[in-house]
């Protein structure tokens, strides 16, 4: 049981690697296309890239919290 609640999390672990590494490249391009255009939804732009960010930092803490009451 141990071992297979190891692996689930391993996995999950890779999958939301991968996946927070697309969306951030996504969103930095948005934002990063806004700022070069001068567009007037910087702002909103700035916003959902720093939602993400919040939001990947919560995950990895509560990843970090779950592996350690798991030993």
């Amino acid at each position: 049981m141990n071992q297979t609640v190891r692996a689930v999390g391993i996995i999950f672990c890779i999958l939301f690697a991968i996946i927070s590494t697309f969306l951030n490249n996504r969103f930095r391009k948005d934002l990063e296309s806004s700022i070069q255009n001068n567009h007037p939804d910087i702002e909103k732009q700035t916003k959902k890239y720093l939602l993400f960010l919040s939001v990947t930092i919560m995950v990895i803490i509560l990843f970090t919290i779950i592996i350690i009451l798991l030993k």
